[in-house]
């Protein structure tokens, strides 16, 4: 696995003593957001693409927002700077910190980093093929996205490598699942084929997008988090037996989440579904922001 994703940082800053990871909306429609922080006196904040918002800004408004409500805690925020740089209340949070944020900034993979994480799995020599193989079509721009990067070691040891990035999509998806069915050829995932395995999967993105849910889960209605879309409601838009077999695959992940580590996979999957869903590069940016002292924090899964 790509270890450097900025949700997976995130997450596992959230583990450390004394910080709380949480998704923005979620801190967004509590009504005691302090509540959610615990014992913690950090926020770790996330998923803001998540939220359903008229104007760029809006979303880093109403997590600012929030924070107020809770009694300004200190915390770190991941946003694109668009957001940030949109959001009126930004403006205040010197005043009602003491200090101005402190702003992080995510650059793309460089050439050097994206030859050392290729070569890992198919050598110094065919990682080399490969991205000159991409440098000549205009495609360097993928090795710097952690999703695309990923996406093109899966296709890396190819005989015909893709030449463009809706032929990297395609090709990614169909060993994706190909692999994946191969390696246990008596699960139900086996008895798919692929039309019926990515339609599927274009059903379980299409579900949480349309429904603005957070992921799709197998727990029961008792115990699921408000933010999941249960399996079931799924299988309105395909075969029920089909989605439980392809949310094993390496497609999806075991509570399959909408966030921007599948998002390459989505953007060619929800084309058979007729969905057109944006992807995202570089250019996000980390926010951090302490009461009463120097901000300091740092930034970085699907689930």
């Amino acid at each position: 696995m790509l270890e450097w994703e900025k949700t997976t940082l995130l997450e596992e800053i959230g583990q450390e003593a004394g910080y709380k990871f949480v998704h923005a909306r979620r801190l967004i429609r509590s009504n005691d957001p302090l509540k959610l922080l615990g014992d913690a006196n950090t926020f770790v904040i996330d998923a803001l693409d998540e939220i359903a918002v008229q104007a760029e800004g809006d979303a880093v408004d109403a997590v600012l927002a929030s924070l107020e409500v809770a009694g300004f805690p200190n915390f770190i925020l991941s946003c694109r700077v668009a957001d940030w740089r949109s959001a009126t209340s930004a403006q205040a949070l010197g005043d009602a910190y003491g200090n101005d944020p402190l702003e992080l900034f995510l650059e793309p993979i460089s050439r050097c980093d994206a030859r050392s994480l290729l070569s890992k799995g198919i050598g110094d020599e065919r990682a080399e093929t490969v991205l000159i193989h991409f440098e000549e079509r205009g495609l360097e721009g993928l090795f710097g996205n952690p999703q695309t990067l990923k996406l093109i070691r899966a296709v890396a040891s190819s005989e015909e490598l893709p030449v463009s990035k809706a032929a990297l999509f395609t090709l990614a998806a169909a060993k994706m699942w190909a692999e994946h069915s191969q390696k246990k050829p008596n699960s139900s995932l086996s008895r798919l084929n692929e039309i019926e395995a990515l339609d599927a999967a274009g059903a379980t993105f299409s579900s949480l997008i349309l429904t603005g849910k957070r992921a799709v889960s197998r727990s029961s209605a008792l115990v699921m988090d408000q933010d999941d879309l249960a399996v079931a409601d799924v299988g309105l838009l395909a075969s029920r037996e089909a989605i439980d077999a392809v949310l094993g695959s390496r497609l999806l992940t075991s509570k399959v989440t909408v966030t921007e580590r599948r998002l390459c996979n989505r953007e060619h999957i929800l084309g058979r579904q007729g969905t057109v869903c944006p992807a995202t590069g570089a250019g996000s940016r980390v926010v951090t922001g302490a009461a009463g002292s120097d901000a300091c924090g740092t930034q970085y899964s699907t689930r």
